[in-house]
């Protein structure tokens, strides 16, 4: 199908709203943290709701793209907004009672907030730049919650503070909805898309490899730095500045989006993220944490609007590419269980280890792409994409 057309307001407000249905997992060492240390929930808990709230964005984006019609979307995401909105109301009424189940529904109603801004994407002629868009907007949201929540909102208004946030912004996100598209343009093919060649899927695994190291060290930097002698409050202060560097990150793959080779930034991105997370086992001291955190949020938020035009260099027939959106969330949920389930209240260190483990193997999967590239069809460059 020939790329849809979509208007700046129309696509500023499927931004707005995608942005606040992704946030909610660079955000969890700031909302769970806070529970955490209120003693509220066990650090097991933290993890099981962090990968409850990641599983159903997963379903929920797999269910939507699979079975939504792109028409009525007003009214789908009015609804959506309803369900986050009553999941975010009982997690601070019942104090933790409940977290996986209440955050799982959480998950669902956010990812159908994100999925309309993928089905924009999946209809746009230059993907890259709109994702980047996103991010830089996503990281802008993240950065402003995070300061406020370090610098005041969690003292004033306790663990909760970043759950009432969120009830205020899904309230002005009903006026947003007004300026949405309420339908979008049929992809027929989508639904009989045939499974990626082996290329296509070595590509999502190494994407959703990446991401699963990513989420396994971010959800526990707080503790990971608190466990070497750095006060929580001077960890919380450290992510909230990290979320300003991701602006810094998005700004750049935007400016960058045309110029730099989609395998090249995937490839120097998870290398310069697993040299960050091994420089925090140098070292308690907190000027060698700040900027081993920088650099790694950082990384993090630069590869991913790269990820459609790596998928569509691996795999030009873009059935891969239809699938990123699962790929990464599939991190974001797989990253959280497994270091959970290695973690305990003493020692938080394995989490680390799983960052090391996932970014060695997706560095050998994306490794195992360039040494068969010989075989594949020509490739479809990053600046062909922007044009």
């Amino acid at each position: 199908m020939e790329a849809q057309t979509f208007s700046v307001r129309e696509m500023a407000a499927v931004i707005a709203i995608g942005a606040v249905g992704g946030c909610t997992s660079p955000l969890q060492p700031m909302l769970l943290g806070a529970l955490l240390a209120a003693h509220k929930i066990s650090p097991e808990a933290m993890g099981h709701a962090a990968t409850a709230e990641a599983l159903g964005m997963v379903l929920g984006t797999a269910l939507a793209s699979a079975y939504i019609p792109p028409r009525r979307l007003k009214w789908l995401i009015t609804i959506a907004l309803a369900v986050v909105f009553t999941a975010n109301s009982l997690t601070i009424m019942l104090g933790g009672a409940g977290i996986q189940i209440l955050r799982g529904f959480c998950g669902l109603g956010n990812s159908v907030l994100l999925w309309l801004f993928l089905s924009m994407l999946a209809r746009s002629d230059t993907p890259t730049r709109l994702y980047a868009a996103f991010f830089l907007t996503s990281a802008s949201l993240i950065f402003l919650l995070s300061m406020s929540l370090s610098a005041f909102a969690l003292d004033r208004f306790g663990p909760n503070a970043g759950y009432i946030a969120f009830l205020i912004i899904e309230i002005i996100l009903l006026f947003v909805v007004r300026l949405a598209p309420d339908r979008y343009a049929e992809i027929q093919s989508a639904r009989g898309a045939a499974v990626p060649p082996v290329r296509g899927l070595l590509g999502l695994f190494s994407i959703t490899l990446y991401l699963t190291g990513v989420t396994a060290f971010w959800l526990y930097s707080v503790p990971l730095g608190s466990e070497v002698g750095i006060p929580v409050r001077s960890m919380q202060m450290i992510v909230s500045a990290a979320t300003g560097v991701q602006i810094v990150a998005g700004l750049a793959a935007m400016t960058l989006a045309a110029k730099l080779k989609a395998s090249h930034v995937v490839v120097f991105t998870a290398i310069g993220g697993l040299a960050a997370a091994l420089t925090t086992m140098t070292s308690g001291n907190i000027f060698i944490w700040a900027p081993a955190i920088l650099i790694f949020a950082f990384c993090w938020m630069f590869a991913p609007p790269f990820h459609v035009a790596f998928l569509i260099s691996v795999d030009p027939s873009r059935r891969a590419a239809l699938f990123v959106g699962t790929a990464q969330l599939t991190g974001f949920v797989v990253g959280p269980l497994i270091a959970s389930a290695m973690i305990s209240s003493s020692d938080f260190a394995p989490a680390r280890l799983v960052t090391f483990v996932c970014y060695c193997a997706s560095l050998t999967t994306v490794a195992i792409i360039h040494l068969t590239a010989s075989h594949a069809p020509p490739a479809t460059t990053n600046s062909e994409l922007q044009s």
